[in-house]
């Protein structure tokens, strides 16, 4: 099945030349250093469609250059926008990729370009139906001592210590398996260790014969997996990972994680965000859609990211605290500026609600973001919210085979 994939923010590009590296799915500070700012894959498919916007054209006779990379070498898929553009794509290559593969996004301005932001969307193919990608990173280190958390995905969170404060919100039924986790160095000597564990509803995972799902990280390796284990969820489950340190390790290294998100509907995906960051009580804010923890800020257009056709829907909201009597939150997902159908609203003594009565078109090259507007001074509270990204799966004919176009197959 095919997912749109959402990446960038608001953090400037290098324009001196130097190659820098970003992870694909959500935005994070552009770093020297690739294995401190990649994804890792949890299942086989393809990754194309690259569409990139700046924030500011480049200038005359200057350029940036953006690469998908995979397993630290430039692929196919590349994106150049020079002199007046402000946006380019690339829509004629697909590259391959399997589970365990690193995939980062690069850029490198030529010429000292004008100094800009940049967003950009992808789109992946499982070699599986129902399969899609949920991806996470940090440029924060692990710590030596206490247990941290964070959010299964994100772009950037740093480690926190309190659980409740990395929550992701689940707002369609599926499961979660292959969990994948990479570090930028190993943690120390034998026996130093890291471990992972995927959390629901704040207690580990569990497969229904009492096995999490959770990976292992011992002294002299950088890489993991559990692939064997399967964790169930369903709409308002609050998803986190949990990290420990174990025998006192030496190192502190900067880790990623992936699982697979198996849909029970083919053609579903997630888009998961939240951030510990207060809401406003008193005037309208906003938020990158997904994956970006960078606070709520009066400006949309520092908040923005780029999508590509599909519909969105299932919106799902988590309060951390309820707004109050006669009080709310009101949040929705915003398409080119505008108000889109898709909305939630929280209020009185709730804490969570949804949105599944209504879908929103989107279309190549869309921007998209998030906002809350808060009603009667309600109590301050973070949120953690999530959708679903829905792409048609092509329809089987009779005997086998696909149909992609029900006119030219012959069959309209």
């Amino acid at each position: 099945m095919e997912q749109v994939i959402i990446g960038g923010s608001d953090y400037l590009c290098d324009t001196t030349g130097t190659v820098r590296y970003s992870p694909i799915m959500g935005g994070c500070l552009w770093g020297n250093v690739e294995t401190a700012r990649c994804n890792v894959i949890p299942a086989a498919g393809k990754l194309s469609s690259l569409m990139v916007k700046l924030t500011a054209a480049p200038g005359a006779g200057k350029s940036y250059t953006f690469f998908l990379r995979v397993n630290g070498a430039n692929s196919t898929l590349t994106v150049t926008i020079a002199g007046t553009d402000t946006s380019g794509s690339d829509i004629s290559h697909e590259v391959t990729i399997a589970a365990g593969d690193l995939v980062a996004i690069s850029q490198v301005g030529v010429s000292t370009p004008t100094a800009a932001a940049a967003i950009w969307t992808m789109k992946f193919e499982g070699d599986t139906a129902c399969e899609s990608l949920v991806l996470g990173s940090t440029a924060d280190i692990l710590n030596k001592v206490d247990t941290e958390y964070n959010f299964v995905s994100t772009g950037n969170s740093a480690m926190f210590g309190t659980e409740s404060g990395r929550y992701n919100v689940i707002p369609t039924s599926g499961k979660l398996k292959n969990f994948y986790v990479g570090l930028n160095a190993d943690p120390g000597d034998s026996p130093d260790a890291y471990k992972f564990t995927l959390r629901v509803n704040g207690a580990n995972s569990d497969d229904g014969e009492g096995n999490p799902l959770q990976v292992t990280i011992v002294a002299n390796n950088t890489t993991g997996n559990d692939t064997t284990h399967e964790i169930p969820v369903s709409p308002d489950d609050l998803v986190d990972i949990m990290i420990e340190p174990l025998e006192a390790p030496s190192a502190t290294p900067i880790p990623y994680w992936s699982f697979c998100f198996v849909a029970d509907i083919d053609g579903e995906s997630l888009i998961l965000n939240g951030d510990g960051d207060i809401l406003s009580v008193a005037g309208t804010e906003y938020h990158h859609l997904g994956a970006v923890d960078l606070a709520w800020n009066a400006s949309e257009a520092i908040r923005v990211q780029l999508a590509q056709e599909c519909v969105m829907r299932k919106l799902y909201v988590y309060l951390t605290i309820a707004p109050g009597v006669s009080k709310s939150y009101v949040f929705t997902l915003r398409q080119n500026a505008g108000a889109s159908a898709l909305t939630v609203t929280i209020a009185d003594a709730a804490t969570t609600g949804n949105d599944t009565a209504h879908d929103v078109s989107i279309s190549d090259g869309d921007e998209v973001s998030f906002e809350n507007n808060p009603d009667g001074t309600p109590t301050a509270s973070a949120a953690y919210w999530s959708l679903v990204c829905y792409i048609e799966p092509p329809k089987a004919q009779p005997g086998g085979g696909i149909v992609v176009d029900a006119v030219l197959a012959g069959l309209i």
